[in-house]
């Protein structure tokens, strides 16, 4: 069966699906657009299980508005396509900050932690010079010490020399008193010869 449709039946009907048309298409950019991938999705990468494809719904005749009442947009509508668009902004510019802030935290530590590196160098090295000092005073202390010695020992070999040296003139004494004694023993013994030739 049939059925005959008037000229003007058939323009309406064509311009409502043609609108329609467009009111999912401008849908679709603007979900794209905006709302795709999801915040929580934007920074997986590689496929878990089946790939999920998009598919859109076959249109009915409820979602087709004729006439005037699909292509007249009111003001508050295009205020709230206007004020979601500038809180997607908002949010993406607002998430790129934090990141921003979040980058410049890391670095501040990273520079904390190279300054903190320079200071345990520094404090190694004032060490390490400290203890060369140590080092080179208990040398200076030990050369001393030696010193020390040393003349002591020198002191010692003088007092032991100076000891020899009165031993041998004691003992040269010794020898000229001894002499002496011959001497006047001899002496004696001469004048005892003397007097018994007088008799």
């Amino acid at each position: 069966m049939v059925t005959n449709q008037s000229p003007l039946n058939s323009k309406r009907s064509r311009t409502a699906l043609f609108i329609g048309g467009a009111l999912v298409a401008t849908a679709v950019v603007v979900y794209f657009s905006f709302f795709y991938p999801p915040e929580s999705e934007k920074n997986l990468q590689g496929t878990i299980g089946g790939v999920k494809k998009y598919h859109s719904s076959q249109i009915e005749g409820k979602d087709v508005q004729v006439g005037s009442e699909a292509t007249t947009q009111t003001p508050a509508d295009a205020q709230v396509g206007n004020s979601a668009t500038l809180d997607g902004k908002t949010e993406a510019a607002k998430t790129e900050a934090a990141k921003t802030e979040a980058a410049k935290t890391e670095a501040a530590k990273t520079e904390a932690a190279k300054t903190e590196a320079a200071k345990t160098d520094v404090a190694k090295t004032e060490a390490a010079k400290t203890e060369a000092a140590k080092t080179e005073a208990a040398k200076t202390e030990a050369a001393k010490t030696d010193v020390a010695k040393t003349e002591a020992a020198k002191t010692e070999a003088a007092k032991t020399q100076a000891a020899k040296t009165e031993a041998a003139k004691t003992e040269a004494a010794k020898t000229e008193a001894a002499k002496t004694e011959a001497a006047k023993t001899e002496a004696a013994k001469t004048e005892a010869g003397k007097t018994d030739r007088g008799r």
